[in-house]
């Protein structure tokens, strides 16, 4: 009851300054979940706390390198009305300080994730090339914190990261967590469960980004003569490119119980 008490006072008196100010249209939004659906159970994981919008709505992604922000960052751009999204900072550490507190009310937080073994492999090619840029660990950039082809190391940056995440973001702001695959599977689907989840205004049509899922370079042509990301992804047919014993030593340095919150599962 104290718990309920609580939240009543501070609706009110956020609604009371609202009007004060001339701000209106306010509206109370709890986040109730959408209808269960088949292909849509779990494709989110979100906390939700009571909201009062006065403004322009702010989306803000966070999300590590080669984790798919750039295709969360294109569908959202091109789909939410009435709203910014916010990507300058994605790959950097959360910052409480760079809102400041009179925003809370206004900024939705996504944080994007990838299926850790997927990530690893498109990371270590990311990251023989680019070794000389800072890495984001307990919540710091951090230079020379890996060596070049350590996918433990690796892992242990990815376990750090959305570990942290997870712990500051909630505590100031609503903010759910979407799977890379899921916008790749059902990018429609997944994008209304945001709106839902986050209060977000939709477009009237639905806009595709089909670049992100056609042919593109760096891998090799399959039988059928295509490659898309989807298969790639989906199919999890990267799986190929682990031996036992590598997979066994990257199972070794994740986080399980992250990856389950995040809807992930070890490999064998």
């Amino acid at each position: 009851m104290k718990h309920k008490s609580e939240n009543r006072n501070r609706f009110d008196s956020v609604a009371l300054t609202s009007r004060l100010e001339g701000f209106i249209p306010w509206f109370w939004a709890p986040k109730a979940p959408p209808p269960a659906k088949s292909h849509m159970e779990g494709l989110l994981h979100v906390k939700a706390v009571p909201t009062v919008y006065i403004s322009k709505r702010r989306v803000v992604l966070h999300g590590l390198e080669r984790s798919g922000t750039g295709f969360c960052d294109a569908i959202l751009s091109k789909n939410l009305y009435h709203t910014d999204v916010d990507s300058v900072f994605k790959h950097t550490a959360f910052d409480s300080q760079r809102d400041g507190s009179s925003c809370n009310i206004l900024s939705k937080y996504i944080i994007v994730t990838r299926n850790p073994y997927s990530w690893v492999l498109s990371y270590e090619k990311y990251h023989i090339n680019r070794a000389y840029d800072p890495t984001l660990i307990d919540g710091r950039l951090t230079y020379d914190y890996c060596e070049r082809g350590n996918r433990c190391c690796y892992m242990e940056v990815w376990n750090s990261v959305y570990r942290k995440w997870l712990e500051e973001i909630p505590k100031l702001y609503d903010y759910a967590t979407v799977k890379y695959e899921d916008l790749l599977q059902f990018p429609k689907e997944t994008l209304m469960l945001l709106s839902l989840r986050l209060n977000l205004d939709l477009t009237e049509e639905f806009t595709g980004v089909d670049r992100y899922l056609n042919n593109y370079s760096g891998h090799s042509v399959g039988p059928n003569g295509s490659f898309t990301r989807r298969d790639y992804y989906l199919k999890k047919e990267y799986m190929h490119s682990f031996t036992r014993e590598s997979l066994a030593t990257i199972n070794k340095c994740l986080d399980v119980e992250l990856m389950r919150k995040l809807g992930y599962s070890l490999e064998t």
